[in-house]
């Protein structure tokens, strides 16, 4: 009996040639998850992928995707596949099941629910009959009009992308004139939007395109995405009205401009584009940009949106009905296209009472919008960063949310102050309005995954939606936000996965409450399997009065005249509760508390390393550490997490391990590397001229970053070592690089070797 390879080579395969389908309409393998793997999940505090999910086939109808078939082996039932051929063909939305043995098939058919035995596979034609798509063929060829397919990278529509592009072209085929298109921030509405424009207008069945965005960062996006248009394409700005390509690009704010009468989009005949493509359109599709959308009321008009229906944006839907397809932020996340995220909540003193002047008190919603209050800043942005280097990076690449734009200026002031020890003058920039073309540029570098600066980037709501920056780990609110579609939004500039960069989650730090917006019922993407615990913190000694009477500075902001805001500093501010999210052992379900967590981390390194000597032999050696902490991290021990439950942020890995299994003292990377530089000098005193500085830019290296970053090749190619040449010009000033390997050796033991 064959196996199921065999049986689909030399039966299934032969069958389906048999009934008329060519190789062309054939998909072998079909993922509806990233190849990569699907859903990321944490495995304690690590992030690892389930299984991709693929099916056996896909059959398609020239272009149009029809058939799942799920094979089994000869010696199985036809039967056997059939459940799992529906489960994949509901997913994706596709009207006809299949399984088969290579002798029997069994076939399934959604439209009419009706699950029947053939002995052999219906012909292509068959299949579109009885899906009543004929009645489409004489204005079919949109629908069946090839992808473009990228011949770099061979990038083609995921599965939800194809469905959402045929579900819209149907729409438009069927003389709709309003449709919309609902899919979450990070899954493609952009690149989706290209490929219904390429099926439409390659195929004859439109010509002339605008694609209307609110802001040019968003219509920029648009133009260089719907790049294989080349020169068709071209961009609509104030003053001068362009009729001679096909596919044009604008923002609402350029189109209006004008005297009413002669505004540029009343400078275009009504009848002029064919397809209106309405980008973020529960924000800027009404109000007076509806204007515009009147006057081209004869064209088709496709509304995109993140945001599934609400009582918030209940205009969006009225206007173009319900979604022709929609795809949510769960949807993006159980099939592993999005990323998972975790939580901290955080609250200071000021935020819990309340603060009060005379006879009025002021909430979190009035801080930095009504009252100034810079020592809160400083206490949240010192929390902030401590908080991130115990969970996370300080390199990874953080988004802040801010009050107002001078709110902004101050928070990035704060944290560049706090991050003076890097000596990277633009490690925080302000991304607002007020810095115009500066602000543009650095948002471009923000977005650059090869660019290492800017990190943070203070905002107000310039990348609440529609930029593109995969590489966000980091998303803290200090902005009240009583929006379920605005919070939505901003939770989607972490959501993206970016591979190549090792992304597959990222972190919320909430300092104002916007958070208990993921318990709305309505809220979609919630991970469910994270719980919230309180983390023990100690109590304010007495309760003291926000504002004494002798105490605060006031300082008056005024604008023509009047009192605008006021500043008060002087203020006493603590952190008083901080809740986070508990940790899950994936394998088993189980959840432990803080403490939990930390005995059976306890455990785990005493049971591969039975003394303090042991484990610093299996550290000071790259491949016994590295094999180490696999199996460590295979067991759910994170140092990561560790650092943040021992209050030691800045305590290497390996002094976390010693610490919890052997009561060694705790000390962090910056003591540890003065340590070696006051005990090694006959060490440092072999080396000469630029090799001696290359060893302490070594050590400068693991002060800011661990051992990791030593212990890689890589390190070199970085500044500042890259400053020294390539790695063969600096490996000769070690004579050779067996030598400079061998220091970097030397480096590593001596470090540990020094308390």
């Amino acid at each position: 009996m064959l196996n199921e390879a065999d049986t689909r080579a030399k039966l299934i395969d032969p069958k389906l040639h048999l009934s008329g389908w060519t190789e062309d309409a054939i998909q072998r393998e079909y993922y509806l998850t990233p190849e990569t793997g699907g859903r990321v999940v944490l495995e304690g505090n690590v992030e690892k992928r389930t299984k991709p999910t693929k099916a056996d086939y896909l059959l398609r109808y020239r272009t149009y995707p029809i058939a799942i078939l799920e094979a089994k082996a000869e010696s199985e039932s036809h039967l056997a596949g059939m459940q799992q051929a529906k489960e994949y063909a509901a997913r994706a939305n596709i009207p006809f099941a299949y399984s088969s043995n290579g002798h029997q098939i069994e076939e399934y058919d959604f439209a009419t629910g009706i699950q029947r035995t053939l002995d052999r596979f219906p012909r292509p034609e068959e299949l579109w009959e009885r899906l009543g798509k004929e009645a489409y063929l004489p204005t079919v060829s949109p629908l069946l009009y090839s992808f473009h397919y990228s011949p770099i990278g061979r990038m083609r529509p995921r599965y939800y992308q194809e469905q959402a592009i045929y579900r819209v072209i149907e729409r438009i085929i069927r003389g709709q004139k309003h449709v919309l298109l609902t899919m979450a921030t990070g899954t493609g509405k952009t690149y989706v939007a290209f490929q219904i424009v390429w099926k439409l207008v390659k195929s004859g069945h439109m010509k002339r395109v605008l694609y209307l965005a609110d802001r040019n960062v968003l219509r920029n996006q648009a133009y260089n995405t719907f790049e294989p248009f080349g020169d068709a394409r071209d961009v609509i700005e104030s003053g001068h009205a362009l009729k001679s390509r096909d596919i044009y690009f604008s923002i609402y704010q350029a189109m209006y401009a004008g005297e009413e009468g002669n505004r540029l989009y009343q400078q275009y005949p009504p009848d002029f584009f064919d397809l209106i493509i309405i980008d973020e359109c529960h924000r800027s599709g009404f109000g007076r940009w509806n204007d515009i959308l009147q006057h081209f009321s004869g064209a088709v008009q496709l509304g995109m949106t993140a945001t599934p229906k609400r009582d918030d944006n209940i205009d969006t839907y009225q206007y173009f009905g319900e979604p022709a397809y929609e795809y949510t932020l769960a949807d993006g996340i159980e099939d592993g296209y999005l990323a998972i995220y975790k939580i901290h909540r955080v609250q200071t003193n000021l935020d819990k009472e309340g603060l009060v002047l005379g006879h009025e008190t002021f909430t979190t919603k009035d801080f930095e919008r009504v009252v100034r209050l810079p020592d809160r800043n400083d206490t949240i942005v010192r929390h902030l960063v401590g908080l991130v280097d115990a969970v996370d990076s300080a390199m990874n690449k953080t988004m802040v949310f801010c009050v107002d734009q001078e709110h902004a200026a101050a928070v990035m002031k704060r944290i560049n102050n706090e991050r003076r020890n890097l000596s990277i003058a633009d490690y925080a920039v302000r991304i607002v309005s007020d810095e115009g073309e500066f602000g543009r540029e650095m948002l471009e570098r923000f977005q650059d995954n090869d660019k290492l600066t800017p990190v943070v980037a203070t905002t107000v709501d310039l990348l609440t939606t529609g930029v593109d920056a995969p590489n966000v780990r980091n998303i803290v609110f200090l902005r009240p936000i009583n929006s379920m579609v605005l919070f939505k939004q901003i939770v989607g500039r972490g959501s993206r996965i970016c591979e190549e960069k090792g992304k597959l989650s990222f972190r919320i730090f909430d300092y104002v409450g916007c958070t208990e917006l993921f318990e709305d019922p309505d809220f979609d993407g919630f991970p469910a399997f994270l719980e919230e615990t309180d983390i023990e913190v100690e109590p304010v000694p007495e309760p003291l009065p926000a504002v004494k009477e002798t105490g605060p500075k006031y300082e008056a902001e005024k604008e023509r005249g009047k009192v605008r805001k006021i500043t008060i500093s002087g203020l006493t501010v603590t952190i008083v509760e901080e809740r986070y999210f508990e940790i899950e052992i994936t394998a088993t379900g189980q959840r432990l508390k803080p403490r939990e967590y930390l005995k059976l981390s306890q455990e785990e390194v005493a049971a591969r390393c039975r003394t303090l000597a042991e484990l610093q032999a299996a550290w000071a050696d790259k491949d016994r550490r590295e094999a180490l902490m696999r199996d460590l991290e295979a067991q759910n021990v994170s140092p990561e997490l560790l650092a943040r439950l021992l209050e030691a942020p800045d305590a290497d890995a390996y002094d976390l391990l010693a610490h919890l299994a052997f009561n060694a003292p705790l000390v962090s990377r910056d003591e540890r590397a003065k340590a070696f530089l006051n005990r090694n000098q006959d060490f440092l005193g072999r080396f000469k001229g630029k090799a001696r500085e290359i060893i302490e830019l070594l050590v400068d290296k693991y002060r800011v970053w661990g051992i990791e970053e030593i212990a890689k090749p890589e390190v070199f190619r970085v500044r500042p070592l890259s400053g020294y040449g390539t790695f063969t010009s600096i490996a000769e000033l070690f004579q050779g690089p067996r030598n400079l390997r061998k220091a970097v050796d030397e480096l590593q033991v001596r470090l540990y070797a020094v308390a």
